[in-house]
């Protein structure tokens, strides 16, 4: 398999043209072909065989289970597979940080991100703008079939008292660990002393650390830029340490290019949530 091209290359079997693409196909799928798609319903095996034996610098290419297939006059086969993972987390390749960039909040993707192990096997950190932690809870908990095992709020900026005072009662449920409020959101060194202390406590078990940074965008409106670049880059140091997986929000519309591409540079890997759902990882 070609690893930069994630393309995976066979040579034809000069006797039987079409019987070394279908055993290709095979290879990769890694099922029987009566399982499969039937590869005469999508290309002539005659033309194929004439293809091979009689053609010159030509190739035929088409698309069968989710498959890209390119067979060329010189014997090569180039088999790509398109299928798309079921889900995000399982596309990062292990990134420690991720950008999470979408223009509209995605909860289902968020949730996603946060479920690189099973929920009783994860703690939690939410790093929130104006924001109750239960509010959020409230939202995730469509898309999650329970809450992870201990979990840790930051809440940042103006949001009703009575939603802190709320998740500070739900403390004792034994769900939240710690429920930390920060009013000024610009407060960058008590933010990030807090993330590291709420890090340690959450990282002591052996559990599997995720957390949710929300947002990149409401931390470089608050705070000049260079201020907020340089507490991103200290943070997601600090995740890394940590073994946490931690993605951030980030809608790119308000900010030029030049601070869209310096975010960018901060990050492991990123997500790109359409408006319609679909994602794709960078």
């Amino acid at each position: 398999m070609d690893a930069d091209t994630e393309t995976y290359h066979f040579r034809i079997d000069d006797a039987d043209p079409f019987g070394g693409v279908l055993e290709a196909i095979q290879f990769v799928k890694g099922r029987d072909a009566l399982e499969l798609e039937p590869l005469g319903r999508v290309v002539d095996p005659d033309a194929l065989d004439t293809l091979v034996s009689e053609s010159s610098s030509v190739s035929v290419s088409f698309t069968v289970d989710d498959l890209e297939v390119e067979v060329t006059s010189a014997g090569d086969i180039y088999v790509a597979d398109t299928t798309p993972d079921a889900f995000i987390h399982e596309s990062i390749d292990g990134a420690a940080n991720v950008l999470l960039t979408t223009h509209s909040h995605s909860h289902e993707a968020c949730v996603d991100l946060l479920s690189v192990a099973p929920y009783d096997q994860e703690n939690l950190l939410g790093v929130l703008h104006a924001e109750s932690f239960d509010r959020r809870v409230s939202a995730w908990e469509q898309y999650m079939d329970e809450r992870p095992a201990d979990t840790a709020a930051i809440n940042l900026g103006d949001f009703p008292r009575s939603s802190a005072a709320a998740t500070t009662r739900g403390a004792a449920s034994g769900r939240l660990e710690s429920f930390s409020y920060i009013p000024d959101a610009s407060d960058l060194p008590e933010l990030a002393a807090t993330i590291t202390e709420r890090l340690g406590s959450l990282a002591a078990s052996d559990r599997q650390l995720v957390v949710c940074f929300d947002s990149v965008t409401r931390l470089l409106q608050t705070t000049p830029r260079e201020q907020a670049l340089e507490f991103l880059r200290a943070t997601t140091d600090r995740m890394a340490t940590a073994d946490a997986v931690a993605h951030y929000h980030f809608d790119p519309e308000p900010f030029g290019e030049e601070t869209v591409s310096a975010v960018t540079d901060l990050f492991d890997s990123r997500v790109v949530v359409a408006e319609d759902g679909d994602w794709t990882v960078q």
